[in-house]
């Protein structure tokens, strides 16, 4: 009986979950189409569970412990054994990410409901619903991609429930799940790593200088998350063998491109970044106003240092950013649905103020709004048609072209639903190419499109790729043998290219 109170209590919520369940399975294979980084996943999981290494697959090529790969083990592996165990599809190589993002619902829900009630922790899920943005920045199609940050963010979340549990002072047990959990979160997204490394610091330092045996307990998070990533980065060295210094100085490149760039200038001139800085910090800032003058802290100790925690965290996530990223759309989301805890707070507050009914009525009503701004934000990204043309691509591949064929292309997706020897460029290519995209500095991508002598030239959902594959369009035939959306396959005439006996490459032929 107390189980079915329990139920009728949190019904918005269920309902809102049984939704989303239905969104996300819906077109989950099609949904967005596959793009480069899903690829990027996708080929490592396939690669480690045919070869038993870490890496990538490119033609003949194993690039070991390839820095491209920046999901970590975790996610690899997991897909990995579901690509051994069953046949392999799209839909199942997502279909962990839904699953993850259910629990990152529920997880979410629970733990602003311990922190403000129900009608907080309802909102919050609500606003995580329907935050807005393109396929790479909103939940639902993150839960719908083979992608890190769900599964980051679920790890924190779970930290953060743990962290709640202890009394005045941290548990030194709980403290060290935390630790697990949020190793796993660092292993996932470098973003991850950095801003919840330098919170925790700030936040055991602070404990430090109040003399507080608190510090200890941080300590002990700390070296559970650092000792974990070196046991991770230990692995991954050894897999890379040689090529652990080529593979160090690309992942050092990456990270003063998107890490490390300190890019202030040009992204906190751009609107979309400052709307979402704003996103983050302007909720924030009035809850701790209140807090300070209005409605202090309530709740256990456990309580109070999780929402603590949730400000420092925030903070150093616009921070970062806004003044120290690149300031890509995507590199905002993880920020922001944390974010989403002082927010619901807040909305919570006024709506307290303001003595508005938070009758199962309301409830019903904040539901059918909801469905319909879903249905106007998703219905048309769900139903695009960019997903059935990457799969005519491929069938076409599969059933026109030879199995000894070599195609040069950036669709890393393609590779694992076909047996032909896909050729993609290098990550230092991809570096080049950002660099000067973004950084406006000058680097050039060193990537020879026809050193592999390529038969066909498969073009897609990667708009670089038609610079980088620029020498190898050149000599192909003028009209594409496929065309379906903005995929293209060109067919190169074997008589256009020579090899050279000295290097084992080929390069135009003499005409």
């Amino acid at each position: 009986m107390s189980q079915l109170k329990l139920l009728r209590s949190h019904w918005p919520f269920l309902v809102l979950l049984v939704l989303v369940s239905l969104v996300l399975l819906v077109r989950l294979d099609r949904s967005p189409a596959p793009w480069y980084d899903e690829g990027l996943n996708i080929n490592a999981a396939q690669t480690f569970a045919e070869t038993g290494q870490y890496g990538l697959r490119s033609g003949s090529e194993l690039r070991r412990a390839d820095p491209a790969i920046q999901t970590g083990p975790p996610l690899i592996v997991l897909l990995a054994a579901l690509d051994r165990s069953f046949d392999g599809s799209m839909a199942l190589m997502r279909l962990p990410s839904v699953i993850f993002g259910l629990l990152l619902l529920l997880g979410f829900y629970r733990l602003v409901f311990r922190l403000y009630g129900d009608f907080a922790a309802f909102m919050a899920c609500l606003g995580l619903v329907l935050l807005p943005g393109e396929s790479t920045v909103n939940f639902v199609f993150l839960s719908r991609q083979v992608m890190g940050e769900i599964f980051a963010l679920v790890c924190l979340v779970v930290g953060l429930r743990i962290l709640m549990y202890s009394g005045v002072h941290l548990n030194a047990i709980r403290a060290l799940f935390v630790g697990i959990f949020w190793a796993v979160a660092i292993m996932l997204k470098s973003q991850v790593l950095l801003v919840l490394t330098v919170t925790c610091v700030l936040i055991g330092l602070y404990h430090f200088l109040r003399r507080s045996d608190d510090w200890l307990r941080w300590m002990l998070i700390g070296v559970v998350m650092v000792g974990s990533y070196l046991l991770d980065m230990i692995w991954q060295i050894r897999m890379a063998g040689p090529l652990f210094g080529p593979n160090s100085a690309v992942l050092r490149d990456g990270i003063l491109i998107h890490i490390l760039p300190m890019r202030a200038l040009q992204t906190l001139t751009e609107p979309d970044a400052l709307i979402r800085i704003g996103a983050m910090l302007a909720p924030l800032l009035v809850m701790i106003f209140i807090r300070r003058r209005i409605e202090p802290s309530q709740g256990s100790p456990g309580e109070i240092r999780t929402e603590t925690f949730t400000w420092l965290f925030v903070v150093v996530w616009a921070v970062w950013f806004g003044v120290v990223s690149i300031g890509w759309r995507r590199y905002a989301f993880v920020g922001q649905v944390i974010g989403l805890i002082p927010l619901a707070f807040l909305i919570d507050y006024l709506w307290r103020r303001l003595r508005l009914p938070q009758t199962q009525w309301v409830y019903a009503g904040l539901l059918v709004t909801g469905v319909v701004a879903g249905g106007i934000l998703y219905a048309p990204r769900i139903t695009d048609q960019s997903g059935d043309h990457f799969f005519e691509a491929v069938n076409y591949i599969n059933q026109e072209l030879p199995r000894s064929s070599r195609i040069v292309s950036w669709e890393w997706s393609a590779s694992y639903f076909t047996r032909q020897e896909f050729q993609f460029p290098h990550t230092q290519d991809v570096n080049a190419l950002t660099r000067a995209a973004f950084l406006s500095q000058s680097a050039e991508a060193k990537f020879d499109p026809l050193a592999g002598c390529p038969q066909y030239i498969l073009l897609g959902s990667f708009d670089l790729d038609r610079t980088i594959f620029q020498p190898a369009l050149d000599i192909a035939q003028p009209e594409p043998l496929f065309e379906a959306g903005q995929y293209k396959i060109y067919a190169i005439p074997s008589e256009r290219l020579q090899l050279d006996t000295t290097t084992g490459q080929c390069r135009v032929a003499d005409t």
